[in-house]
């Protein structure tokens, strides 16, 4: 019997100690894996943090690179986006071909109020309300001569603008004002704007809804796609859809567009675009071509602007229309 128990004990000795060390190795051999796993999480997120901090700097050097191009050429919308107090002038002589000259001046000013953070500002200017810029698009088109939309765009509107949101990628902003002229006419204004980068690629897109009391409402939407093409080179593909209640029309605007920059004081801006309208049927009412050379005449505030044009209006068979417009530009306060 005792021989038998000795037996049984030798035989099930090995099975005994192969179990216990299975069982004991288990939980080593399972950390280990799990160890293995979380170092090969941490170097996914080290490389793609790494990828991600390239892509930011790629997409603020893009946008960097647009917006100082925006501010040397005097772009519009740059002023409807930033904050902060600042002064424009702007007095322009046009000679167009068969017409008597046109002179023209432009004001826009923009004051931050106290303690808003710069968020409430106080906004003065002459541009163009969307129902005159049509009214420009209609008569330019049937070849009519400006001298009385100039009259009308120069009276002055005055509005509070509030900044919801400020941000390389997100502007949104409002307007509630009023057109100085007779008969009064009050405005609400909403504006948000959105960029989006890919790679090389900056898209930017923006919407206005507007309301204006002898008017009506309206709807303008801007989309823009550039890229730098080089150091010294940005191009852009704009297009522009404005709808207003009054006409209940389409006006489109697109246009194709180069700018260069030869150094620190000079650059030129080439354009081809082509205006066109949805009714009574979709099509072209103008072709146009235009070079703009621009100089920084003294330090970073006084700008001269001599840009030639060619437009082709459709009302009179695309028979050409030969411009040239001069213009001085004086900036103060913040003029970043």
């Amino acid at each position: 019997m005792l021989s038998q128990l000795l037996a049984i004990v030798c035989i099930s000795l090995p099975f005994s100690l192969v179990f216990s060390l299975t069982f004991s190795l288990a939980p080593s051999q399972s950390y280990a894996d799990t160890k293995k796993n979380e170092e090969i999480e941490s170097e996914k997120e080290r490389v793609w943090s790494f990828a991600d901090q390239i892509q930011t700097f790629i997409s603020s050097r893009i946008l960097n690179w647009s917006d100082s191009i925006d501010t040397f050429f005097g772009v519009e919308r740059l002023d409807r986006e930033k904050r902060g107090s600042r002064l424009r002038l702007e007095n322009s002589y046009t000679l167009i071909d068969g017409q008597d000259p046109v002179n023209n001046y432009k004001i826009r000013f923009r004051l931050a109020l106290p303690k808003t953070q710069k968020r409430l500002n106080l906004v003065i200017d002459n541009i163009a309300t969307p129902f005159e810029e049509q009214q420009g698009l209609a008569e330019t088109s049937a070849g009519v001569t400006a001298d009385d939309r100039i009259e009308e765009s120069n009276a002055l509107q005055a509005a509070l603008r509030f900044f919801v949101l400020t941000g390389e990628k997100w502007n949104l902003n409002t307007d509630l004002g009023m057109k100085v002229k007779f008969p009064l006419n009050p405005f609400y204004r909403i504006r948000a704007r959105r960029e989006w980068t890919y790679g090389a690629w900056q898209m930017r897109i923006s919407e206005s809804i507007f309301w204006f009391k002898n008017d009506g409402i309206g709807q303008d939407t801007n989309a823009e796609l550039d890229r730098q093409i080089s150091r010294d080179f940005l191009f852009r593909w704009a297009n522009r859809a404005l709808w207003l209640e009054e006409q209940s029309e389409w006006n489109f605007i697109h246009s194709l567009n180069i700018f260069q920059r030869w150094s620190r004081r000079d650059g030129i801006a080439y354009s081809l675009g082509l205006n066109g309208s949805s009714e009574p049927s979709v099509s072209v009412d103008s072709y146009n071509i235009s070079l703009s050379y621009r100089r920084r005449m003294y330090k970073n505030w006084a700008f001269l602007t001599v840009g030639p044009n060619i437009s082709y209006p459709a009302s009179i068979n695309f028979v050409p229309v030969y411009s040239i417009s001069f213009l001085f530009e004086a900036r103060f306060g913040d003029i970043k």
